[in-house]
């Protein structure tokens, strides 16, 4: 990944983001695509049935490969510069999509793909209940504040300082930090 940065001349920002807004708009088309196939499609014969049944699966198996290096370019993001809101729910966000693509796999082998709208609203509030239950800005202090600890970067504490009370038991005990920054 950072060799491939340096070599192309692209911020992690750039590269990070690339991937995420990539992988969006190939699941959009990979889910229309097969759900569109699978309603105006016959597959009346056994062999048709396999055929895309196995077509489906490679392709959502390409675009859980391509979610796996969007969320790969996104883990170096957050290591170069730690966790922020948005990266902090693009990486949940990439997650639930992982499993609404199995999820679609498996209702195209069993033939229940009608209830493609139940699962997508199921995976929405899935994906919602997740951000509650990790309390983002808890969780973004403390990998913060974790990764300055292990040296692997300068810790933000303008981006700190504007989350919600929720990191504060996290921060608070930056008061009696060493660096005189830090704890102003």
């Amino acid at each position: 990944g950072e060799a491939f940065l340096r070599s192309q001349g692209l911020t992690y920002s750039e590269y990070a983001r690339s991937g995420f807004f990539e992988l969006v708009a190939v699941a959009v088309i990979v889910l229309t695509l097969i759900l569109a196939l699978d309603f105006f499609t016959n597959r009346s014969t056994g062999r048709a049935k396999a055929i895309f049944t196995v077509g489906t699966g490679l392709m959502i198996s390409l675009t859980i490969e391509m979610l796996a290096s969007a969320f790969y370019r996104m883990n170096l993001y957050d290591l170069a510069y730690g966790f922020t809101r948005l990266r902090l729910h693009t990486h949940v966000f990439m997650v639930w999509m992982g499993l609404l693509l199995s999820t679609v796999l498996v209702m195209i082998i069993s033939g229940q793909t009608r209830r493609f709208a139940l699962a997508a609203i199921v995976f929405c509030i899935g994906f919602t209940l997740v951000l509650n239950a990790i309390n983002p800005d808890a969780f973004i202090a403390r990998q913060n504040v974790a990764r300055a600890a292990a040296g692997l970067g300068e810790l933000d504490t303008d981006y700190l300082g504007n989350l919600s009370a929720d990191a504060l038991p996290l921060t608070i005990p930056l008061l009696d930090h060493p660096d005189e920054a830090v704890r102003e």
